[in-house]
């Protein structure tokens, strides 16, 4: 982790940049002690079954939409009373559709 280097103009984004950065720090830490375990256990250097699989895209849920704006309320600044709105998600289908179109 590196400091980070902001202008004036965005340094109410500071506490919010320092907890993402500590998010994908954390997230990048565990893949690769994830990767770690998986080569001892291919090597056979561990015993016992294979851990679970590693979420690449949430980078083992360390990166989430929750965790993106859990900083928000505690802005400063500017920045104070950003509301984020949430988009409403479609409900899934009951039934997936057909994939037969005769």
């Amino acid at each position: 982790m590196q400091t980070i280097e902001l202008s004036s103009v965005f340094k109410d984004f500071r506490p919010w940049l320092a907890s993402l950065q500590l998010c994908f720090s954390d997230g990048f830490l565990e893949q690769k002690r994830s990767f770690n375990a998986e080569v001892k256990r291919i090597q056979g250097n561990v015993v016992g079954p294979p851990p679970a699989k590693f979420d690449e895209e949430t980078l083992g849920g360390h990166i989430t939409y929750d965790k993106i704006v859990a900083p928000i309320p505690f802005l400063t600044g500017k920045l104070e009373g950003l509301v984020v709105r949430r988009p409403e998600r479609p409900p899934a289908p009951a039934v997936p559709p057909s994939a037969d179109t005769t």
